[in-house]
């Protein structure tokens, strides 16, 4: 899997400036699973486009909103299931949609402190959906094929501090 990315600024006027971009992102590859249906080799691109506005500065302040639509894949079995092979019925994860929010203030100094608010709408979601084959304790030696998912945290905060040293 690669990816490629081009952005665009325009600075309307002293205190507005919007960016637009587009990331590219290929990937290919071969899967062999025990349901044929399931099996072959894919290749595909996703295009995600991006976009940003920044108001300011008023008193050494800007304001920033971001949007755009991204990518996560780490198992290339999820380009090419149909089925899902405990039950036969079509399967295709649902996609999710989270929002996330940054407030922070940089001093002269280089000390920048901010707060970040994770899944700030606190989206009942899962970040990833795929299907396979797993053992837990008490299950069968050749373990039980199934949909694993990876639940979007609750809406939480971080709060870093950091000092850039020139």
């Amino acid at each position: 899997m690669f990816g490629i990315w081009t952005d665009s600024t325009t600075r309307w006027t002293n205190w507005l400036r919007t960016t637009v971009g587009l990331r590219e992102d290929f990937f290919a590859g071969h899967v062999l699973s025990d349901a044929p249906e399931n099996s072959g080799n894919t290749q595909a691109a996703v295009t995600s486009p991006k976009t940003g506005i920044v108001l300011g500065p008023w008193f050494k302040t800007e304001f920033y909103g971001n949007a755009g639509y991204g990518l996560h894949s780490n198992d290339i079995r999820g380009a090419t299931i149909t089925v899902d092979p405990n039950d036969g019925d079509a399967s295709r994860p649902r996609a999710a949609l989270i929002f996330n929010a940054r407030v922070g203030y940089r001093f002269d100094n280089g000390l920048r402190l901010q707060v970040d608010v994770l899944n700030l709408f606190n989206a009942q979601t899962n970040q990833i959906e795929y299907f396979y084959l797993s053992r837990l304790p008490g299950e069968p030696i050749d373990g039980v094929a199934d949909r694993h998912i990876h639940a979007a945290e609750p809406c939480g905060s971080r709060d870093p501090c950091r000092r850039i040293l020139a």
